[in-house]
């Protein structure tokens, strides 16, 4: 492009719903008519990536936003409880691509490439070739919330796993001067006030076999109605209230090891240009915050882009 030497790299990372942060990203670059000779995705930064890497303007995906109501997405998780998972991601899919005019990563305009993690054996999955809603799918498999995907002999997941923000993926690719976003920045999560029972004396809890018994039947039937109660909200997922659940434990523990990942990463292998938006205050499935996210992603990349501009003479 323009004679340029250096080729462009751009990484976008995992984040769940902070990572509707890259929306604003790609707008500044748009704006400035900066385009990526690479791009590399993890998680929704796979999604996102990808999309963009079709064709799409960062202007295109706030238009998509606004088309996709809750009730489009809710109907399209189906629940498993299958035991690898809770919901089967595929028919993901069946939401995204419909915009996006070519189905294999090799006919993208942008060249592109997302990773996976192999929960078999904990190795990294690279997908350069092939379905990009087969590649994308396995990126965002969040453990213990989606299905692995199936490919071949592995088992993939979350590409965060591994390789949360796909720098050294991206100079793979040809990359000589790197854009990173990350937004592993962990939610403020409201909670319900927990409180525990007092220690009562032993001499008073002495119990038959036989009540006890009863006990031990009405906590397991308690602990299986909760269950159920559970499965009934999945299809739901994006009306979680403000309260800690089974889905804020499972992301939240997932977010500290990928963030803790990245960091190292970050050091070893340090982008030209790192994006770290402020996204405490979105949660990790809040996916209506399309519009405040963006924002906070566009904000932090308009502070680099005249070291960019620079770059990109």
């Amino acid at each position: 492009m323009f004679g340029r030497k250096k080729k462009l790299g751009l990484a976008l990372g995992g984040g769940a719903a902070k990572g509707l942060a890259h929306i604003g990203v790609l707008k500044v670059l748009d704006e400035y008519g900066i385009k990526p000779d690479f791009i590399s995705g993890t998680s929704i930064g796979a999604l996102i990536g990808s999309l963009y890497a079709s064709g799409k303007s960062g202007l295109e995906f706030v238009d998509i936003e606004i088309k996709l109501n809750r009730n489009d997405i809710k109907k399209l998780f189906q629940v498993t409880l299958s035991g690898a998972g809770f919901i089967s991601g595929e028919k993901i899919s069946e939401l995204f691509y419909p915009i996006i005019e070519v189905k294999n990563i090799d006919e993208l305009e942008i060249p592109f490439a997302c990773t996976a993690c192999n929960i078999i054996n904990g190795e990294e999955f690279i997908f350069t070739e092939g379905y990009i809603s087969e590649a994308v799918g396995a990126s965002i498999s969040i453990p213990g919330i989606f299905s692995p995907v199936k490919h071949n002999k592995a088992a993939l997941v979350d590409g965060g796993l591994v390789n949360p923000v796909p720098v050294d993926l991206v100079r793979e690719m040809g990359a000589n001067y790197v854009i990173a976003v990350n937004v592993l920045t962990l939610p403020k999560i409201k909670h319900k006030k927990i409180s525990f029972p007092e220690h009562r004396n032993e001499k008073k809890i002495v119990e038959t076999n036989v009540s006890i018994n009863k006990r031990i039947k009405r906590f397991v039937e308690n602990e299986l109605n909760e269950i159920e109660t559970v499965a009934r909200k999945l299809t739901t997922i994006l009306d979680i209230k403000n309260e800690i659940n089974i889905f804020d434990v499972i992301y939240q523990s997932i977010n500290l090891t990928e963030r803790n990942i990245a960091e190292y990463k970050l050091k070893s292998d340090k982008p030209e240009i790192l994006i770290e938006p402020d996204l405490k205050d979105i949660g990790h499935f809040e996916f209506n915050k399309t519009a405040q996210a963006a924002v906070l992603g566009e904000n932090e990349m308009r502070k680099y882009i005249h070291k960019l501009k620079r770059f990109w003479k």
